[in-house]
């Protein structure tokens, strides 16, 4: 595909939004569908542009189903970091104590907040996250927190939602496969900087079957909720 086209294509307007149901995503949408057109180049540019913004507003709209009228965008954008980092910190608990690497359900928490909030909304949850982690707050695995955590064999998969949050959001709107193959990409920008940091406490061999091949199965289990999820919502 030549690079023009191919760029095109990411630009893409994420279809089905307005149909979610929440106030305001209509919003979001019709403003993409009402925007201006380019020409050449530069089209391609302001596509992708628009389409951040797009998802921006989402992330908004979604916020405002939980606050009332009257509250302004910029603190519902804060209240969606803020829902983002709890929903992190509670499926954090819901875990399997496998050593080194528990099995949460964290990954799929991280591509629903990407592909449903944007990405700086969920990046900034994300970083939200981890600095609360960081400070103490028991939001990591078991409870535990504190910054020896992010010293520790875990430090790199946790360190990995930064991007996985960025690669999940270009899910957003897309095509079935296009789709599946985004969110398995965010969960392999989750486990390269884990097996790479992990590989520094155990060993490369152990942390390849510890920390990859043991959670192949739940990867795929997860990522196919997320695609489900995620096309529920544009009906």
């Amino acid at each position: 595909m030549p690079p023009t086209k191919a760029l095109a294509y990411l630009g893409a307007r994420p279809a089905g939004a307005a149909r979610v149901g929440i106030p305001g995503l209509a919003e979001a949408w019709g403003a993409w569908d009402r925007r201006r057109p380019f020409s050449g180049d530069n089209a391609l540019i302001q596509s992708a542009l628009s389409r951040s913004r797009a998802l921006r507003l989402g992330a908004i709209a979604l916020a405002s189903r939980f606050t009332p009228p009257g509250v302004s965008a910029l603190r519902r954008s804060a209240l969606a970091v803020l829902l983002g980092s709890a929903l992190l910190a509670a499926s954090a608990q819901v875990s399997l104590p496998f050593w080194p690497v528990p099995a949460t359900l964290q990954t799929l928490a991280v591509l629903l907040l990407g592909a449903l909030g944007g990405a700086p909304a969920a990046i900034a949850a994300v970083a939200l996250y981890l600095a609360e982690g960081a400070a103490g707050l028991p939001v990591f695995a078991g409870g535990t927190g504190g910054p020896a955590v992010l010293a520790g064999p875990t430090a790199g998969y946790l360190l990995g939602f930064l991007p996985a949050a960025w690669i999940a959001a270009q899910a957003a709107g897309r095509g079935l496969p296009a789709q599946a193959a985004l969110l398995l990409a965010a969960h392999l920008a989750v486990f390269l900087p884990g097996l790479a940091w992990l590989s520094g406490f155990t060993g490369l061999e152990r942390a390849w079957m510890a920390g990859f091949v043991l959670f192949i199965p739940g990867t795929l289990v997860k990522t196919a909720l997320a695609v489900a999820l995620l096309r529920a919502a544009r009906r």
